[in-house]
Parts: structure tokens; sequence; C-alpha cells
């Protein structure tokens, strides 16, 4: 399963749909791979959606990804004042860093 995050904006004052996850979900076909829809509210007009999805690699995860998003902006009324800013898969950069330190100060 690989979680995919899609950055949405919209003008001032735009109301984001207390239901967006379900509005996503329901524009999905079965062949996207989609599981869930998580919702956080941005800064300012901002929204992230997180898609998680069953693919075969990460390349098509984004794929579907961008499908489900793409479509649910263009079909659903309530998102037709949304714009698609980024649809791509994070790198857990903390986890990481964590790792790192956690390396840097068992080797002292």
């Amino acid at each position: 399963m690989y979680l995919v995050h899609a950055r949405l904006r919209s003008a001032a004052g735009t109301a984001v749909p207390a239901d967006v996850a379900d509005i996503v979900t329901r524009h999905a076909d079965a062949d996207t791979g989609l599981e869930h829809v998580s919702v956080h509210n941005g800064a300012g007009t901002g929204l992230v959606l997180g898609l998680f999805l069953l693919a075969r690699s990460l390349e098509a995860a984004e794929c579907s990804a961008l499908q489900v998003c793409l479509h649910a902006l263009s079909h659903a009324p309530q998102l037709r004042a949304f714009t698609l800013l980024q649809c791509s898969a994070e790198a857990p950069f903390a986890y990481y860093e964590e790792l790192l330190v956690g390396e840097a100060t068992t080797e002292k």
C-alpha cells in the first residue's frame, strides 16, 4: 500500500466540504486501488488529501491518485473551486533523520 499526498488550493472564502473524503472516494474507479482518503486542512486556502492506494509500484500509485483527484475535481460540483497543485508520495525524511541521529549516538 502506498500513501500519496494531493495538495489542493481554492479561492479565498471557499469552504471545504465536510464530506470531501467521501466525495473523492465516490469518484474513484475500482481499478485505481484507492482504499482510503484522509483530509488535512492546509494553511490558508490549502487542503491536503492523503490517498492510500494498493498498487504494483509507487509510480502506479501516484498515477492512480492523480487520476482520482482530477476526476473528482472535474466532476464533483463541491470541488470545482479547487485546483490540484501537487500529487506525489513524500519521503518520510523525519523518520530517516531519526535513524541517522540514533546511529550517530550509538557509534560514540
